[in-house]
């Protein structure tokens, strides 16, 4: 299988100026799609940290992916799972 995930960062720059996290899939490592965003929570990046995404190993398994989020809006220290019936 060629399956892959990134996630991206809230780290704003003169580039990336929004104050979203993102999960995106591959299927092959050619064609990616963003498959969930969160936004920033309401805390200092300068004092606490950036908003990120984590994936633990395996993190797609049995038709579910599964990360978790921290310094983001209401997924800080938690576990997601993402039923993903392509998968």
């Amino acid at each position: 299988k060629g399956e892959a995930l990134l996630s991206t960062a809230v780290e704003p720059s003169k580039i990336n100026q929004h104050s979203y996290a993102h999960v995106w899939y591959s299927y092959n490592g050619l064609e990616w799609t963003n498959i969930y965003a969160v936004k920033k929570d309401i805390w200092s990046a300068k004092y606490f940290q950036y908003g990120r995404i984590s994936f633990p190993y395996n993190a797609i398994k049995n038709k579910n992916i599964y990360f978790s989020g921290h310094a983001l809006k209401k997924i800080d220290n938690a576990v997601i799972q993402i039923i993903f019936g392509v998968v």
